[in-house]
């Protein structure tokens, strides 16, 4: 008899109240370091309130990530500005 392998498979299922969209935008796109580089994020749809935060791809002397965070507000869209300090290509990911 031939070995076999099971492979199960699992969904979730959401029940969203309307579509949600969320942007993040940043200007300057590149410069040189040390740069500074403002970031705003918006949001399109769901349900308020809407709680940002932004983690800006970098690290400090420490090893901590940098990050910043809006409170949750019926505001649909939060801004803030960071400056990189070392080389390289960072992605800043935005969560709502």
């Amino acid at each position: 008899m031939a070995n076999s392998t099971s492979v199960e498979t699992y969904s979730a299922a959401a029940i969203v109240s309307s579509e949600f969209f969320a942007r993040v935008t940043a200007k300057p796109a590149s410069g040189f370091a040390p740069l500074t580089v403002d970031f705003t994020m918006d949001v399109v749809g769901g349900d308020p309130p809407y709680s940002f935060s932004f983690d800006f791809g970098e690290s400090d002397a420490f090893g901590k990530p940098s990050t910043a965070t809006c409170p949750a507000s019926n505001e649909t869209s939060c801004a803030r500005s960071f400056t990189y300090k070392q080389l390289g290509t960072r992605t800043c990911l935005g969560t709502v």
